[in-house]
């Protein structure tokens, strides 16, 4: 009597254990998923500012060229980048709402369904 609940005892503590195992084993697995999704985000959005630098620099040559300045297309540039940017925090509750709304949106559609 006292060999089964021993036996019995075993068996709960490796279910238990391989139970633990295979909770880490997917925790690790969404934490690695979220990990590379963010480096090719970062790789991405790099890329992306990388090449919209090089335009906005080819765009303030080619203003230069067009009023034959030196210097005023990269004013007018400027001008445009320094509006941007005061609308950017004029609405910056707005923005961050919905970024949160979109982050959350992309979260929940690479949750897998509960069984």
């Amino acid at each position: 009597m006292f060999r089964q609940i021993d036996e019995i005892r075993e068996t709960i503590f490796k279910y238990l254990e391989s139970r633990l195992e295979l909770i880490q084993i997917d925790t690790r697995d969404k934490f690695e998923q979220v990990i590379l999704k963010l480096v090719y985000l970062f790789l991405g959005a790099l890329f992306i500012m990388i090449v919209l630098l090089l335009v906005v620099i080819m765009i303030s040559i080619g203003l230069n060229i067009w009023l034959g300045s030196s210097y005023a297309g990269y004013l007018i540039i400027l001008m445009f980048f320094i509006i941007l940017t005061t609308i950017w925090f004029a609405y910056r509750p707005k923005w961050l709402s919905l970024l949160r709304l979109v982050a959350n949106k992309i979260v929940q559609t690479n949750q897998p369904s509960e069984p």
